[in-house]
């Protein structure tokens, strides 16, 4: 989109998003009274609109063993998710609770909410200067023990992203990074194939009804067992496109 459609035409494009006709208005008409150039750009914020986008965290540093291996301590997570007041088009702040989890020997670590009857992987990741040790079965034994041994949980939902700020924020490793190249013949992204490797883990094309890039989920082994998994997790609002 290079210019602003009429008012009525924007309004409808907005609304497809926002689902609020009267604040779908009071968006285009606040977009009408910008220049072209700077309302553009801040109707990108409607590309993330339902998008929670954690930025920061903090971790406690006293993880207690909960189950054979994985260690857990509370942590808060900042986030931000794109709303809207009258128009004004702007990011609420949020705070949330989640746990931090670690092996024993703090070479891999993760950050997860349980959510009902699955776990949301915030962030999860490889102690970089470990990186292409072969941990990636660690990291993934790390989770899917905590979701499925403690939580009792069906699935991991998460997506295959670089973390926004890494947990490891020691232990930066400054060359070239792999995970987010993308594989030209399935168009996945590097970290997302090495995902898709593990056990019982499925791609899918979103969760709460919110289309999602680079998602997966990781069934627990009772449900893979029972029948099929893609179409467990299209009942559960996970996959609603072909893949």
């Amino acid at each position: 989109m290079n210019e602003l459609p009429p008012i009525p035409r924007l309004t409808e494009l907005i609304n497809e998003i926002i689902d609020d006709p009267k604040e779908a208005r009071f968006l285009a008409y606040s977009f009408k009274r910008l220049p072209t150039k700077k309302a553009l750009s801040k109707m990108s914020l409607l590309d993330e609109w339902g998008s929670r986008m954690i930025t920061d965290w903090s971790i406690n540093d006293d993880h207690k063993e909960i189950i054979a291996g994985v260690y857990m301590t509370n942590a808060e997570a900042t986030a931000k998710t794109p709303t809207s007041t009258r128009g004004d088009l702007h990011y609420r702040k949020t705070k949330l609770c989640a746990m931090a989890l670690r092996n024993a020997d703090n070479s891999c670590k993760a950050i997860v909410e349980i959510q009902n009857d699955m776990v949301y992987l915030t962030a999860a990741e490889v102690d970089p200067k470990q990186r292409g040790k072969g941990l990636m079965a660690s990291l993934y034994n790390l989770i899917t023990k905590f979701a499925f041994e403690f939580a009792g949980v069906d699935r991991v939902i998460a997506r295959a992203d670089l973390p926004r700020k890494s947990l490891y924020p020691k232990n930066i490793n400054k060359s070239d990074d792999w995970r987010d190249c993308i594989n030209p013949i399935t168009g996945n992204t590097l970290l997302l194939e090495a995902w898709l490797k593990q056990k019982n883990t499925f791609k899918i094309t979103g969760y709460n009804g919110e289309e999602k890039y680079n998602a997966f989920a990781i069934l627990a082994p009772n449900i893979v067992e029972e029948g099929d998994g893609l179409g467990y997790l299209k009942s559960k609002g996970h996959i609603f496109k072909s893949i």
